[in-house]
């Protein structure tokens, strides 16, 4: 879609484009910007209680959303694309080859 400016869905033309400046209001009334999780990575140092401690890695995503019929494409700008390869191997991010896959189930 965005290459195309067609929905891959239903072939509209017009859409909704959210950019990461753009921001939401969370239950508790901050406003937060739009990301995706990437991982919940080991800082390598001991919380207050022994712990291990952690950082979440965020990463800036973009949206364009269909305004005929709502289809949503994401899309990672190259910064926070160069960050997700970095923490391909994590648990919470697999990274896979579909030119590898014979079927188009992602498993």
């Amino acid at each position: 879609m965005r290459t195309t400016n067609r929905c891959v869905k239903c072939g509209g033309s017009k859409f909704l484009d959210v950019t990461p400046q753009q921001t939401y209001c969370d239950a508790g009334g901050t406003l937060r910007e739009i990301t995706l999780t990437g991982a919940a990575v080991a800082t390598g140092a001991k919380g207050f209680f022994g712990n291990d401690e952690q950082s979440i890695v965020t990463v800036s995503v973009e949206v364009s959303v269909c305004a005929a019929c709502g289809y949503a494409e994401w899309w990672v700008p190259p910064p926070a694309l160069d960050t997700l390869k970095k923490l391909a191997g994590h648990p919470a991010i697999r990274a896979r080859d579909g030119a590898a896959t014979a079927t188009p189930f992602r498993g």
